[in-house]
């Protein structure tokens, strides 16, 4: 059985207030939500009263997989207290890890974007997001940076949710490209276990029992992208234009650079792209640079072999680190029964190919005396902790004792 956990909806804006039609459609977001999400045929399990969970929905459905579903409102306060939901987004997380599935998006009340907004989502349904096929690479979260020009005091009221608004369709674009992205900004659902004070009644619990992340999945984004925008004002429209392209000219410009980090402390980066500036508010443009920039530099996580660098004593060096799924205390295993496990990172600074990534240095436990492991061997990730067909006939075909 899975579980599916649906939090309150979160409504972002600068007003202290809320408005009735901006209550109502908070009062009804999971519900919609929910029929969203109908063909996993969910079962209410349990609802949070009271605690720091409150509101907190959990059903269950017949598939395997955990999931979240957040609905997060973008609101624009006007003149005289006007408020109008700018867009909303459903975010649609596996809680084992916090990797964003997909982003279901919808417009708002009747406010013009400078971009068609059927270009902002690939999916419509859930369903298509819970279909999706991801790449067997190196998960990634993002980190964006905004810094606004002096001319901000033109900016419109509701300037403060572009940054939220570039956030949820990047996550979507990438995810429709394939690339994993885990949400750093709340992981307070995901991957968490906690007790339920009163199992027998679901409706008056404090807490909830939350998915325990028990895979083999990476738990955790293995590189770090950070992405650097200059927020400028676009220009007025000109006298006689239409109500369009009056209205559209209220949203910002963007100049966005992007750069990948790697390593355990973060230190090794690398530039992705500079200088993308869309004539218009295009982040659905960014998103498919992101994922076209992004995709060649993100490691395969398919157990491939890993050679060793060079040798001092029981200490191998390998040429693959964190950003290539490997731990702390991962055991691998080498030709004629060797046995490793990894015990620390070395920088790369000296190598020939400076690369974004920490080598791992790894213990040697048991290995073949007439034969010991020299620079130049093939180690694997040990196939019964990390099973693969593939991996055991390729393994065997080495020399290896799977």
């Amino acid at each position: 059985m899975g579980i599916l956990l649906l939090p309150p909806p979160i409504l972002l804006t600068i007003s202290p207030e809320t408005a009735p039609n901006i209550r109502q459609q908070l009062d009804s977001a999971n519900k919609k939500a929910l029929d969203e999400l109908a063909f996993l045929s969910p079962v209410l399990k349990e609802s949070v009263l009271r605690g720091k969970n409150k509101g907190l929905q959990k059903h269950e459905f017949a598939s395997q997989g955990d999931l979240s579903a957040q609905t997060i409102f973008l609101v624009d306060v006007q003149a005289k207290q006007v408020q109008k939901v700018v867009a909303k987004f459903v975010t649609i997380t596996k809680t084992s890890n916090c990797q964003v599935l997909g982003v279901i998006w919808e417009p708002g009340d009747s406010i013009a974007y400078p971009f068609p907004p059927e270009l902002l989502t690939a999916s419509k349904t859930a369903q298509v997001v819970l279909d999706r096929a991801f790449n067997n690479t190196t998960p990634v979260s993002l980190n964006l940076k905004f810094k606004v020009k002096s001319a901000e005091k033109s900016m419109p009221s509701w300037s403060h949710i572009v940054p939220q608004f570039v956030q949820f369709v990047l996550w979507e674009q990438l995810a429709a490209k394939g690339v994993k992205v885990f949400r750093e900004s709340d992981k307070s659902l995901c991957g968490v276990v906690k007790s339920s004070q009163n199992a027998n009644k679901p409706s008056e619990s404090q807490e909830t029992n939350l998915p325990e992340n028990n895979s083999n999945e990476p738990r955790r984004p293995h590189r770090s992208v950070s992405v650097d925008f200059l927020v400028s004002q676009m220009t007025p429209a000109s006298a006689g234009a239409s109500a369009k392209a009056t209205a559209t000219a209220k949203w910002p410009r963007f100049n966005a650079s992007a750069e990948i980090y790697g390593g355990v402390l973060g230190e090794k980066h690398e530039t992705l792209f500079t200088d993308f500036s869309p004539n218009e508010f295009r982040p659905d443009l960014l998103g498919v640079k992101l994922a076209e920039s992004l995709r060649p530099r993100l490691a395969m996580l398919d157990l491939a072999p890993i050679s060793i660098s060079r040798r001092e004593g029981r200490w191998v060096y390998l040429k693959k680190g964190a950003a290539y799924g490997i731990t702390i205390g991962m055991h691998l295993v080498g030709p004629k029964g060797a046995q490793l496990h990894v015990i620390q990172w070395l920088g790369n600074k000296n190598v020939a190919e400076p690369r974004v990534d920490e080598d791992a240095v790894a213990l040697v436990r048991k290995e073949d005396l007439a034969t010991p492991l020299k620079k130049g061997d093939l180690v694997w990730l040990d196939p019964d902790l990390f099973p693969d067909a593939a991996l055991k006939k390729a393994m065997t075909s080495q020399g290896a004792q799977p």
